[in-house]
């Protein structure tokens, strides 16, 4: 939740914190938020290869989100 509050008020490294914390954790929609941050460069520069990393993490887990960017990816 404190990642998404951050993201709305575009403080996207400290998003980008937030998620690291609960992807940490196993949380599959903070892994997605974390492989959007790589692929659109909020808070970390633009890396394809992380953004795989991550949504194929949540997409693991069953995150529909997750599962349609790995496929589009």
């Amino acid at each position: 939740a404190l990642g998404n509050h951050f993201t709305q008020l575009r403080d996207y490294p400290e998003a980008f914190a937030w998620y690291e914390r609960a992807a940490a954790r196993g949380f599959a929609p903070a892994q997605f938020n974390l492989g959007l941050a790589h692929e659109l460069g909020r808070g970390v520069p633009v890396n394809e290869q992380q953004a795989f990393r991550h949504y194929l993490m949540a997409a693991e887990q069953g995150f529909g989100p997750a599962q349609f960017n790995v496929g589009n990816m």
